[in-house]
């Protein structure tokens, strides 16, 4: 994979790094990583330049004496908007943010409670150059203002027409300056607007190796499917086999009844009928 333009702490992390889980570059250096060390075996939170990113770090770094970070860092989003001190964060249990584009504000107004609980919570939030941003909510809803990202509105406005919709969307990074994007399906692969050489070739990894685990799966679950009807015509054989056996001992416990009882008549004169 291609390391080009990425600051020196940060390929010192990939080279350490068992899995990384939140990568978030913003404006002024910010950045947000969370990862699984290596040698130690435990979840790392990094953050660097967020000074300006009002109640940001208080979120990340609030912790509990007993189980360590409260925050649930592998399933940890951050998102930086071009706007000084925007951004938005999520762990999928709670969330922050602010300086958020207004129309976005008037979104979240629209899917909060008086209280601030979600009637509908986001599913994911890109935050782009400007006043841009997407969101998708995990009831379907989509809004989205990406006047800067042409790309990115032609490819939701392609796949909203579709049976599907946005829901085949898994996710969007949108950088916090004009220029580069990426769309993420929910089959792992990538779509990439305005991306270096370098970018554009991973991508074309990242997606051959989408379509080959694809196939795998599906390849997979044909034979499970197989597997589960031939396991289900055995179990039915097995089943009419049992029952004809039960029929079969039922008719013969009748007969040895009706004889036991024909014997009983002829030994007191009587007749059967």
């Amino acid at each position: 994979m291609s390391r080009y333009n990425l600051p020196d702490w940060f390929k010192d992390i990939i080279r350490k790094a068992l899995e990384i889980y939140c990568v978030a570059f913003g404006p002024g250096d910010a950045a947000v990583v969370t990862y699984l060390d290596t040698q130690s075996g435990c979840l790392q939170l990094r953050i660097k330049n967020i000074a300006s990113m009002s109640g940001l770090a208080e979120y990340l770094l609030d912790r509990n004496p007993q189980t360590g970070y409260t925050r649930d860092l592998r399933h940890l989003e951050v998102s930086f908007g071009g706007r000084e001190g925007s951004y938005w964060a999520t762990d999928g249990r709670t969330s922050v943010y602010r300086e958020l584009p207004e129309k976005l504000e008037q979104d979240f107004g629209m899917l909060q409670t008086k209280s601030g609980a979600w009637r509908d919570g986001p599913r994911f939030v890109a935050l782009g150059a400007r006043e841009n941003y997407a969101l998708a909510t995990k009831c379907g809803a989509f809004s989205s203002q990406l006047g800067s990202y042409p790309q990115v509105l032609h490819t939701l406005n392609g796949v909203a027409s579709t049976p599907a919709g946005i829901g085949v969307i898994g996710g969007i990074y949108l950088s916090y300056f004009e220029g580069s994007s990426v769309v993420q399906w929910t089959d792992g692969s990538l779509c990439g607007f305005h991306l270096s050489p370098g970018a554009t070739r991973d991508i074309a990894q990242i997606n051959h190796q989408a379509r080959f685990a694809q196939a795998t799966y599906c390849m997979a679950r044909g034979q499970l499917e197989q597997n589960i009807f031939q396991a289900q015509i055995m179990q039915q054989a097995m089943f009419a086999h049992e029952e004809a056996a039960l029929k079969e001992m039922y008719r013969k416990q009748l007969e040895t009844q009706q004889w036991g009882a024909e014997m009983l008549a002829l030994a007191s004169g009587g007749t059967w009928l």
